[in-house]
């Protein structure tokens, strides 16, 4: 199994669980009070959230804590063949 260094929001369980409750991004983000831009960010996979944003979605969604963010594995830059042999 690789090594996780970081997790990430699972956007599609937090989808599901906007579309319960009616809301849209826009509306947890204000909930959790956090900026939308920030909101906006993580939901695109641009940026990791931090601490206050992970705190604040579990507070938001605690009877869903556990499945709230997903490992992001580490990349592994792949050599094609051409690069090998320019090394």
């Amino acid at each position: 199994m690789d090594e996780i260094d970081e997790m990430t929001m699972n956007v599609g369980l937090v989808r599901d669980l906007l579309e319960k409750r009616s809301w849209s991004w826009a509306t947890l983000a204000r909930e959790m009070g956090i900026n939308k831009s920030t909101m906006n960010r993580v939901v695109r996979g641009e940026t990791l959230p931090g601490r206050k944003f992970i705190f604040a979605l579990i507070d938001v969604f605690p009877q869903h804590a556990a499945k709230l963010f997903v490992p992001v594995p580490r990349k592994v830059r792949t050599i094609e063949p051409a690069e090998e042999s320019a090394a």
